[in-house]
């Protein structure tokens, strides 16, 4: 998976595009210190592109706080899309993980 990600990331940088770039819970395997450096390559690409992240993981969500970049945190409950923040969407994905 980091393989993979790497040269998808890495084509997206190369091209000038600006197509938005959707990532789909492909980071949940990485260790801390791979998650940390591709989101740090995530952020300098969301620069250029709009990037939409994926996830059910909590700690992802508190990675991608600390970055201290501006980002729009969504809930997708019931088939239907919320604006939120990053805590409040950190405790809910954290409270849904505890009652699945």
């Amino acid at each position: 998976e980091q393989v993979f990600l790497a040269i998808r990331l890495g084509r997206i940088l190369d091209s000038n595009s600006g197509l938005p770039v959707i990532i789909d819970d492909s980071l949940v395997n990485f260790d801390a210190a791979h998650l940390k450096r591709a989101l740090d390559i995530i952020a300098q690409l969301s620069q250029s592109h709009q990037v939409f992240i994926m996830t059910c993981h909590p700690h992802l969500v508190d990675l991608i706080m600390d970055i201290g970049i501006s980002v729009q945190y969504w809930s997708l409950n019931n088939g239907r899309f919320t604006s939120t923040s990053g805590p409040n969407l950190r405790e809910t994905l954290h409270f849904s993980s505890l009652t699945c």
